[in-house]
């Protein structure tokens, strides 16, 4: 099924849910702008999940990964798959994106931003 999406947030407590079980791999088949501030579930074996070039998916500090083990890869205007990063539980970038023309730029690490509102 093909959902052009332009955007998609998970917030906390939510649960993206990716593949089915023995699937070795889910492809976005549109770029988007994904926020994961709860849960993204892979459900598949392992694999690789492919994200079109134009694509940013953010995780936030709350994100959790669950599921087994997946390599993060795009596919180039020419047809090329490229590997971006990888994905695990223990193991969740900030910030994945991919130009349109398929250069991806991984932040690694987590931070922390601390907002604070003076009232007068």
């Amino acid at each position: 099924m093909a959902i052009p999406l332009a955007s998609l947030r998970v917030p906390p407590g939510a649960t993206l849910s990716l593949g089915s079980a023995g699937q070795a791999g889910f492809a976005f088949e549109f770029a988007l702008a994904m926020v994961i501030a709860g849960t993204m579930a892979f459900q598949g074996s392992g694999g690789a999940i492919i994200i079109p070039p134009g694509t940013t998916l953010s995780f936030s500090e709350t994100a959790v990964y669950t599921g087994a083990a997946v390599s993060i890869q795009t596919i180039t205007p020419s047809g090329e798959i490229v590997d971006v990063t990888n994905l695990a539980s223990d193991s969740i970038p900030t910030s994945i994106a991919i130009s349109t023309d398929g250069v991806p730029t991984v932040v690694e690490g987590r931070k922390t931003f601390i907002l604070k509102i003076n009232e007068y």
